[in-house]
């Protein structure tokens, strides 16, 4: 029988087993090596990665010692595969011979499996803690502004916005209060990626109520400015009224006891048994209320606008609100008006 020949070579299947446990064994040693090197690289990154809070910090030195155990058992893994004698033929080889070894080699790498999926886990989790650190690092920085500004303005505040300053110190408490469990969380073992999605929603809510806070400190200074313009008014119209020869019945006070956004006003005597009431508003608008005669009204006022203007440069211009009422005029400042660091309306 000479000549070209050709044959279909079939394997029994404890010759097929024996093929396969070898293709087995060779992808389980590949596949411990590249987990060696995964191990490696996390550990590598874990102490390349510079945590400043000091509980994150913990969980990531709970996956250090964990992964250090997973590089012991995987060395383990490994030297049992090299006992595993493959052998070349199948010889005398019982079927459940090489059963067994395939069942070995399938052992090991079902532990493969799961310590993938738990490298897949840790470096997942790395990823969000080193997130959630900077985050927190970020809404610390602003709670921390945050503080400093409620506390450095906080007379401002309690003057200007008595309601609003507390309730922005109670949102402050309240979000320190939710960065002190977030970050316990992460030591109880919780979802990273939950941790992170909480700091997000601190951050963009500490964000909101700052520049809150901000704004509130921007009004009451506005407020502080004009409530400075105030007193200097008042300050102006009672000596003004004192070179008149008019007698103050009482000192100026507020409308609203202890409430600086409400009208301050103040009753002088005439000589004539006539009084004249001053209300003074915060937009430095004022009222007058008077008993003065028609006739005597429009140079009385003219009078005091006249004073005003000359000794403290306030413009005014006292006008008739209603002419068929009892005489009650109001101005409206036209003119910048200088600014006093008085803070007592009393003389």
């Amino acid at each position: 029988m000479s000549g070209k020949k050709r044959t279909q070579a079939e394997l029994n299947h404890i010759a097929e087993a024996l093929v396969q446990a070898k293709f087995e064994k060779e992808a389980s040693e590949k596949r411990t090596y590249h987990l060696f090197q995964q191990i490696e690289k996390l550990l590598n990154t874990i102490k390349d990665t510079s945590i400043s809070d000091s509980l994150i910090n913990s969980r990531l030195t709970l996956y250090e010692a964990q992964l250090k155990v997973e590089s012991s058992k995987l060395s383990e893994r490994q030297t049992e595969l090299k006992t595993i004698k493959v052998p070349d033929s199948i010889g005398n080889q019982a079927n459940s011979f090489v059963d067994s070894i395939r069942q070995k080699i399938n052992d090991i790498n079902n532990e493969c499996e799961d310590l993938s999926k738990l490298l897949k886990t840790i470096n997942f989790d790395i990823i969000n803690i080193c997130e959630a650190d900077q985050t927190l690092s970020g809404i610390l920085f602003a709670m921390q502004n945050y503080e400093n500004g409620m506390n450095s303005n906080a007379e401002l505040l309690k003057t200007w916005f008595v309601n609003d300053f507390q309730k922005i110190k109670t949102l402050y408490e309240s979000n320190k209060e939710k960065v002190r469990v977030y970050k316990i969380s992460i030591n109880n073992q919780q979802t990273t990626g939950e941790t992170v999605r909480n700091f997000k929603d601190i951050e963009v809510y500490q964000r909101k109520v700052s520049d809150e806070l901000y704004r509130l400190i921007a009004e009451a200074n506005k407020k502080e400015e004009l409530q400075q313009k105030r007193l200097y008014i008042i300050a102006s119209v009672r000596q003004v009224c004192a070179d008149l020869g008019f007698k103050e019945i009482s000192n100026p006070s507020y409308e609203q006891l202890g409430n600086c956004n409400s009208t301050i006003f103040q009753t002088f005597d005439l000589r004539d048994q006539t009084t004249i009431t001053f209300k003074f508003h915060l937009d430095n608008h004022i009222e007058s209320d008077s008993g003065i005669s028609i006739d005597g009204c429009a140079a009385q006022f003219r009078t005091i606008s006249d004073l005003l203007l000359s000794g403290y440069g306030a413009q005014t211009k006292f006008e008739r609100i209603n002419p068929d009422e009892i005489p009650k005029d109001e101005y409206d400042s036209e003119k910048s008006i200088p600014q006093t660091q008085a803070k007592t309306m009393e003389k």
